[in-house]
């Protein structure tokens, strides 16, 4: 039988409240895949503008002819346990590549994540490669030692990577309403933190506040 929500005699909650939801491996690729499937991480990845970061490079304008689009998922993410309480992010993306002819490139890339109770979160480069398509199927090695010199510029990327994993737990969670039929407020989303809650998961700390159903 569905829930009945009779009158309340306790004192009504308060307006603000914090809730704490922890995510293991399997729930966080679970999200990613529906992530994924929907297209919203690939909108997210165009906000980022990789493309335009390093199509604007001063190296790159002054040296290479090389430009490249925005990179495209070609599969869900997926999340991993890395050494020393970290988590690793891999993904598996394609770029059209422009250099007197265009090519497709198949991006590998992952992303390492630490996370501390007590310190913010901190994203750096873990891995990248990247083979291009001689033909439909057929993989080549290319641009190695362009390759070779954005992974030594990795450190480079620390502060950029580690405000887009904060910008996106907000995109993920914030202003996301939680609720259900009969009741007569829902809970809004106004925050979100993230830390490691354990072995391989994620530990969300959400703020929030409670809205009467109008």
């Amino acid at each position: 039988m569905p829930p009945q929500f009779g009158a309340s005699t306790r004192n009504p909650p308060a307006a603000n409240t914090q809730i704490a939801i922890d995510l293991d491996i399997d729930a966080l690729n679970a999200v990613l895949f529906e992530l994924w499937r929907t297209g919203w991480l690939d909108a997210r990845l165009r906000e980022v503008g990789l493309d335009t970061r390093f199509n604007t490079d001063p190296i790159v304008t002054e040296y290479l002819s090389i430009r490249i689009s925005p990179p495209k998922l070609a599969l869900p993410p997926v999340i991993s346990a890395g050494d020393a309480g970290k988590l690793r992010l891999a993904a598996d993306a394609r770029v059209a590549i422009e250099d007197g002819a265009s090519t497709v490139g198949r991006v590998y890339g992952a992303l390492d994540f630490t996370l501390s109770n007590a310190l913010e979160p901190s994203v750096d480069l873990g891995a990248l490669e990247l083979a291009c398509e001689r033909r439909p199927n057929i993989l080549v090695p290319c641009y190695g030692d362009l390759v070779s010199a954005v992974r030594d510029r990795g450190d480079e990327f620390h502060g950029a990577l580690t405000d887009a994993f904060a910008r996106l737990i907000a995109d993920i969670f914030v202003d996301r309403q939680v609720g259900a039929d009969g009741l007569p407020a829902e809970l809004v989303i106004t925050g979100a933190a993230a830390s490691l809650g354990g072995p391989a998961t994620l530990h969300l700390e959400l703020t929030g506040k409670l809205e009467p159903r109008l």
